[in-house]
């Protein structure tokens, strides 16, 4: 989202970010829905001019109001009805379809990048973005359309009032502009401390995500449960104390609005009649008019802390997709992309692979606002150049082809889980080439090369349900389960587990089975039979790996089972040093 293009909204204004938003997200006839919003405020202004004068005019003439009088006002009623009515309505269903564009764009938009930036910019950061973030600015957008509404009776009031008497018009414009001058003193400030509190939010939620994540290691270890409570307590306080610094700041804006209302009755009631011809009945009319005025300004002083917040909440919305958009890869995407091409052998050739150093630039607006609009160089894509930073890998030479097994040994810390992440694609390097189907693979190919494979990391996540899975043979399902141990621990119904609450282990051999209805040339296995019982141990080794080899699978594994390494054409080890070696055949 680009909103620099919209110069006419000032950024003075509260709503401004939000106003863009709208200007540019939505399709929807806005023209249209802004007339109407006018449209309702004037009906609501007129309604109280043609009260004001009916009810006056009725005392001093001791007669019913004039039919035409009170014709006009049932128009006026009928015309503010409908019109609020289409203005909340439509102002919803645009919001709500503002959001779910936004929210589906920028998840896209994630699919396209690499993992690499996925893991940096942290799952913590993503959630709040897409949930809290949004979730802020839906609740919003009907405020704004109310706001308008009030602005609109406010405009109609002062013309009201400059209708009755000039001077107490004058008077209620100045206690306006000095309330409007006292907000444009605090607001950079009131800004300043909701995006600080944003940012201490974010930071709050990571810690608790920690938590969740890792309850069993904190629930054992106190020490360190102690440690993330203190800081999460601390996070906590700083969210209060600038949520605190805004409130209080934004509080008093809105109780100098009301002083400066109530000392202008005042004026209107004890000095203005001395001060020229302003009748008794004028004073009073001035008086309901005023009154009918706090409303409104009291209602666009108090929403002033939620735009704000809102005003920082698109900042960050609009920093995510900037983030996003400079990590989409350039490769070329496509809907479904078919794996059955034989890859002929895969070969890697001076693979080299870098993880680079985060790097940040804060860089505050100069009014303070929309949130301290940081420039997160979170993370560089691959740039090809050889640049010691961090962990290194390679360069790596290795080639395989249909219907091997091989096995990757090697110590902790040596990179094999990376080498398993460039092997099926998930990672780019940074220079080297790699080959299948007989050409290299890059941008225009790169997705077509990542369907040869099907992977279970140590990290894997266990999907309750098999998407984009056509056909299933439910014997050869049912035969896998029992193979597993699994035909009493779980079904699939409708393509959805019945049961994945189940221990290490038996989620494993269930993730195993994902992988065979995944049915591609190419298994690549992180830890192999890490958590299994020797029983099933020895399954995978002696059973399962053979058998997709016998039908012309390729497998790929990282294991420490040296009694097993029999099992394997070809044992490769990656050593810091000496790089990736092949072991002499058992």
């Amino acid at each position: 989202m680009d909103f620099t293009k919209l110069k006419s909204v000032p950024k003075w204004l509260p709503v401004n970010e939000l106003l863009q938003l709208i200007y540019f997200e939505s399709e929807r006839p806005k023209l249209r829905l802004a007339t109407l919003t006018v449209i309702s405020g004037a009906s609501n202004t007129l309604l109280l001019a043609i009260i004001n004068s009916a009810s006056h005019k009725s005392a001093d003439s001791a007669v019913k109001a004039e039919t035409s009088t009170f014709f006009i006002f049932a128009v006026m009623l009928l015309l503010f009805a409908y019109s609020k009515r289409y203005t909340l309505s439509q102002g919803t269903i645009m919001v709500e379809e503002i959001m779910r564009k936004l929210r589906v764009r920028i998840i896209e938009k994630l699919g396209r990048t690499d993992l690499r930036f996925i893991e940096t910019i942290g799952r913590g950061f993503l959630f709040n973005r897409l949930t809290q973030d949004t979730a802020l600015v839906s609740s919003t957008a009907l405020l704004l359309f109310a706001s308008m509404e009030s602005a609109v009776m406010l405009f109609g009031a002062m013309v009201y009032l400059a209708w009755l008497d000039f001077t107490g018009a004058l008077m209620t414009l100045v206690a306006l502009a000095l309330g409007t001058v006292y907000y444009l003193k605090k607001r950079r400030q009131i800004m300043l401390n909701f995006t600080n509190a944003t940012q201490q939010e974010t930071e709050f939620f990571d810690y608790f995500l920690q938590q969740i994540n890792g309850f069993k290691e904190i629930k054992i270890n106190r020490r360190k449960a102690v440690a993330l409570l203190a800081i999460q307590v601390e996070k906590a306080k700083a969210v209060e104390s600038e949520k605190v610094k805004a409130g209080v700041s934004t509080t008093t804006v809105i109780v100098f609005y009301q002083v400066f209302f109530y000392v202008l009755l005042g004026v209107i009631i004890f000095v203005l009649p001395n001060l020229g011809n302003t009748s008794i009945d004028n004073v009073i009319k001035l008086t309901t008019a005023i009154l009918f005025i706090i409303g409104p300004v009291e209602m666009l002083v108090g929403s002033l802390p939620t735009y704000m917040r809102t005003n920082v909440a698109i900042a960050r919305l609009n920093e995510l997709e900037s983030m996003v958009d400079e990590a989409i890869s350039a490769e070329v995407q496509s809907d479904i992309v078919e794996s059955d091409i034989g890859f002929g052998e895969v070969q890697f050739r001076n693979v080299y692979f870098s993880y680079r150093e985060e790097s940040k630039e804060t860089a505050t607006s100069d009014d303070g606002s929309a949130g301290q609009k940081r420039k997160r160089r979170l993370y560089d894509p691959p740039t090809g150049k050889q640049e010691q930073v961090g962990f290194t890998v390679g360069p790596l030479n290795l080639s395989f082809g249909r219907g091997e097994i091989i096995f990757l040994i090697g110590g902790n810390g040596t990179g094999k889980t990376t080498l398993l992440k460039l092997l099926t694609g998930l990672y780019r390097p940074d220079s080297g080439t790699i080959r299948a189907f007989d050409e290299s693979i890059g941008t225009e190919n790169y997705q077509q090369y990542r369907e040869l494979y099907t992977t279970i990391f140590s990290d894997f996540y266990l999907f309750k349900e098999l998407f984009g899975v056509k056909d299933l043979d439910k014997k050869q399902l049912d035969n896998w389960l029992e193979l597993m141990g699994l035909s009493e621990m779980t079904a699939l119904e409708d393509k959805r587990w019945t049961n994945t609450e189940l221990s290490t282990g038996q989620r494993k051999r269930l993730a195993y089975i994902n992988s065979l209805i995944d049915d591609k040339q190419i298994y690549v296995f992180d830890e192999l039979a890490a958590d299994q019982d020797p029983e099933f141990r020895k399954f995978l080794y002696r059973t399962l790996l053979p058998d997709l080899r016998n039908s012309g699978k390729t497998i790929f594994a990282a294991t420490h089972d040296d009694h097993y390494f029999d099992a394997a054409d070809r044992v490769l080890k990656l050593d810091k040093d000496l790089g990736l070696i092949e072991l002499p055949a058992a």
